[in-house]
């Protein structure tokens, strides 16, 4: 069962989108949770 290396390029790509909008939606989320809420927030979303 070999994948090509374009399968794992693009899982790195899905994960550094999803990564990246949890840096664009901390703005949003700063006027319902406290910093370390959301630092524990991405952790475990991680």
């Amino acid at each position: 069962m070999s994948r090509s290396p374009a399968f794992g390029h693009l899982l790195a790509l899905a994960v550094s989108i999803v990564w990246g909008t949890t840096y664009i939606s901390t703005k949003v989320l700063l006027d319902a949770f406290h910093p370390v809420e959301i630092l524990i927030f991405r952790f475990v979303l991680a």
